[in-house]
């Protein structure tokens, strides 16, 4: 049977395949059947990689978008949103729209594909909807959070996007939600992101990581990037009313972004620095061990209401619940998809560190209650999130798009 030949346009993908950022793009593809698909993704540059290389049987180009590319900031750590006031970033953005452009329509002027995928519907699902009519070749648009919820003023622009393009599917119900509201005629079918059960499991507990942190006494695990909509104020102020039943207790914050030095001041204000840890990002393998290795997680998202971003789905969560630890985690966005409030996580009330320090407490407090949630919130993991479970709902998407032309 001939392979269905699949061009992949995206934002976010790793620099190398140790590299924590954009592994959930990554991780879709690694999982679909070889024999039946083949798959070239096209990708930003970033210092350090290479502008062309295979991963497996996946064909990656990078196109740069700024020279020297040791200058290039804008797809890794915080993300293009949230390079505002770097006036280099603002010049990158340009390039980076231009390069991106140029870049697509040379590889489908120079090879043939049956399908264009593009993640995030601003740039590469306009571009895509471009090559749709310039090629006559079928589009698939994902909608993975940002794209949806900020830049509100290009409404306009995503509408057309969702409108133009053949398939649209969305990471979550509040993702669907916010796309039918851009576009009434989106429809989107819901594919969230996953998790690989192989690399994060209970089975990646470390004693000796947990005494280093903290001798061996409750730890508590926050996990993304360090920008205003992840809300990890609020769970640093919420800390000393953990610490008043539990005064033992380390909170370890892992990512990097523009708000660090915001949030560390916050920590020495509070007089938490023996009780609040930051790391920067680390690998998949390493992260596992970290988070099986705690005793709670933790995820504090808000809604910005000056962006309109929020948490869309949250991999962080569903990492962490795979790797057996139960979650607290804000009502927020498309959380409730993982996190029901009572079975599968406990949800807090947003910007609330009063909320977050009682559902924290609570979990702390009652190892049986922990026990249940693990083990529910493992179960739904399993079910709805395993790559092997996702990776079929791929296939039959990209079946589905070839008949439709």
């Amino acid at each position: 049977m001939k392979k269905i030949k699949i061009l992949v346009v995206t934002s976010s993908f790793p620099r190398s395949k140790a590299d924590w950022w954009g592994q959930f793009i990554l991780k879709i593809y690694e999982h679909l059947p070889k024999d039946r698909f083949a798959i070239t993704i096209l990708a930003p540059h970033s210092p350090g990689a290479k502008l062309k290389e295979n991963f497996e049987d996946i064909n990656i180009f990078r196109f740069p978008y700024f020279y020297p590319f040791s200058q290039e900031i804008l797809t890794t750590g915080s993300g293009i949103l949230h390079s505002k006031g770097n006036i280099l970033a603002k010049i990158q953005v340009s390039t980076f729209l231009l390069s991106e452009f140029v870049y697509v329509i040379f590889i489908l002027l120079t090879k043939k594909f049956d399908i264009v995928h593009s993640h995030w519907i601003l740039p590469q699902g306009f571009f895509g909807v471009i090559a749709k009519y310039i090629f006559k070749i079928p589009l698939i648009v994902t909608i993975h959070g940002s794209d949806i919820f900020a830049l509100k003023k290009l409404n306009l622009i995503k509408s057309f996007v969702l409108r133009k393009s053949t398939i649209v599917t969305a990471n979550s119900t509040a993702t669907q939600r916010e796309a039918y509201a851009v576009s009434s005629n989106s429809n989107p079918l819901l594919i969230p992101e996953g998790v690989d059960l192989n690399v994060f499991n209970s089975k990646k507990r470390d004693l000796q990581w947990r005494k280093k942190m903290n001798n061996n006494d409750q730890i508590i695990i926050a996990v993304g990037r360090l920008i205003k909509w992840k809300g990890f104020d609020y769970l640093i102020k919420a800390m000393p009313k953990i610490l008043k039943k539990f005064p033992k207790v380390k909170l370890v914050i892992v990512g990097s972004g523009p708000e660090e030095m915001n949030l560390k001041k916050i920590v020495e204000f509070l007089g938490l620095d023996k009780n609040v840890v930051f790391l920067k990002n680390v690998s998949h393998d390493k992260l596992s061990v970290m988070y099986a290795s705690s005793d709670i997680f933790v995820s504090p998202s808000i809604t910005n209401e000056a962006s309109g971003e929020k948490e869309a789905l949250g991999i962080v969560i569903i990492e962490a619940i795979a790797s057996g630890i139960p979650v607290v985690a804000s009502n927020s966005g498309g959380i409730r998809d993982t996190v029901d409030g009572k079975s599968t996580g406990f949800l807090a009330k947003e910007k609330d560190p009063d909320d977050i320090a009682q559902k924290t407490t609570d979990l702390l407090s009652n190892l049986k209650i922990r026990r249940e949630i693990i083990k529910k919130g493992l179960r739904h993991v399993e079910k709805r999130y395993s790559w092997d479970i996702l990776a079929k709902k791929y296939s039959d998407l990209y079946e589905k798009c070839m008949k439709l032309t």
